[in-house]
């Protein structure tokens, strides 16, 4: 993943550490964000989900989740195809 890899390098200069090191999970400071991580597969996230997208060419589905993935999408709703009509009532509340 190329990503991954200017991830990778861009941490190794931040905190002043080696790729090895940053591989292996190490940082430096007080204060560690998610901008601190590797960009993983989806399959490691584990966090509490609100919506779940699913984009394809030009349409895009979206269900709202409750629950930890990645369990929430085993009890989430049927995906619903986003339109602009239902974006701008949605602001309109």
């Amino acid at each position: 993943m190329a990503l991954n890899g200017e991830r990778v390098n861009a941490l190794a200069e931040k905190h002043q550490l080696t790729v090895q090191e940053i591989k292996a999970g190490k940082r430096r400071g007080n204060v560690i964000s998610a901008d601190d991580y590797e960009i993983s597969d989806i399959s490691n996230y584990g966090d509490l989900a609100e919506y779940q997208y699913d984009i394809s060419g030009k349409e895009v589905y979206f269900r709202p989740l409750d629950g930890w993935w990645p369990d929430a999408p085993k009890h989430a709703v049927e995906f619903k195809r986003l339109t602009e009509k239902e974006v701008a009532d949605d602001r309109a509340e």
